[in-house]
């Protein structure tokens, strides 16, 4: 090949790489055994104070200014197999990010990977919230019925007048038992994509 076609080839390859590393939603960060960023992408930068075009030659700590990530860096270099963390920034708002790392085949490089897992996390800790409340939702009418139930075996022949009473009582704690269920039904629906 002459050397016209081959620097055709290799800046073709360039332009790709941006290309690509421009339009991902994760962060990219290359860097070389002294932290020091070589490549970085868009994305990545959403998490640096620093502007873009004064990234080039700091290191990871010096342009994101947060510790975990230059930890996560320097554990790249460190083990053999990849880094896989969750990195939590407070710039440009609380962000958590799943960082995963790793020494690239040449061995002078390492890379990380950010996903930022903020919205999956706050969505974990509502289903969480939100198991809790319908258990204590469940659990006080259950408790109610069981309670009015056994006090009707135990009194039925003694005071027959406060066998009705027991029974609507513990009649109303079911509807609200199935009331309950039929939400939770709704919206398992719902989330199913159905009607």
């Amino acid at each position: 090949l002459s050397l016209k076609k081959r620097i055709e080839d290799v800046t073709r390859q360039k332009n790709e790489i941006e290309a690509i590393l421009t339009s991902m939603d994760e962060g990219v960060i290359v860097f070389n055994r002294s932290l020091t960023i070589h490549t970085i992408n868009p994305a990545a930068m959403c998490f640096s104070p620093v502007p873009a075009e004064e990234s080039q030659g700091m290191s990871v700590l010096e342009c994101f200014r947060n510790t975990q990530l230059a930890d996560c860096a320097e554990m790249v270099f460190q083990k053999d197999t990849p880094v896989d963390t969750i990195i939590e920034f407070n710039s440009p708002a609380d962000s958590f990010l799943q960082a995963r790392g790793r020494m690239l085949p040449d061995g002078e490089y390492g890379i990380i990977v950010l996903h930022d897992i903020t919205r999956l996390l706050l969505l974990e800790k509502i289903r969480k919230d939100f198991v809790a409340n319908v258990s204590h939702e469940l659990k006080t009418p259950i408790t109610a019925v069981k309670g009015y139930l056994e006090t009707l075996l135990e009194t039925h022949k003694e005071s027959p007048e406060n066998t009705g009473k027991f029974l609507s009582t513990a009649l109303r704690h079911t509807d609200r038992l199935n009331s309950i269920i039929e939400d939770l039904l709704q919206l398992s629906r719902l989330e199913e994509g159905g009607e």
